[in-house]
């Protein structure tokens, strides 16, 4: 990755791909939404398999079974590139 744009459209692209695969609707989601509250369906299942999606992406495995919540908090779609961006640059 080279930038939050490029991540931020690969993560777009990964909740996009599990919701179509769960046979869910798709809607785009704004930086400043939480897809929990965006997405029919995106619950901490979703989101583990979405993480999961995205490491497959990225060729690395992220020190979190989902960047999508806090503790019981769900993140903004901004806050989620940025925890991304975070595991990313932290060793493993």
């Amino acid at each position: 990755m080279t930038g939050s744009k490029e991540l931020l459209a690969l993560i777009r692209s990964c909740m996009e791909s599990i919701q179509i695969l769960s046979g869910r609707s798709w809607r785009e989601v704004s930086p400043d939404e939480c897809p929990s509250d965006r997405l029919d369906g995106f619950d901490s299942y979703a989101s583990v398999e979405t993480t999961t999606e995205i490491e497959k992406r990225l060729g690395k495995k992220l020190t979190a079974d989902t960047v999508f919540y806090n503790g019981k908090n769900a993140l903004t779609l901004r806050e989620v590139c940025d925890r991304v961006e975070s595991l990313l640059a932290t060793p493993t």
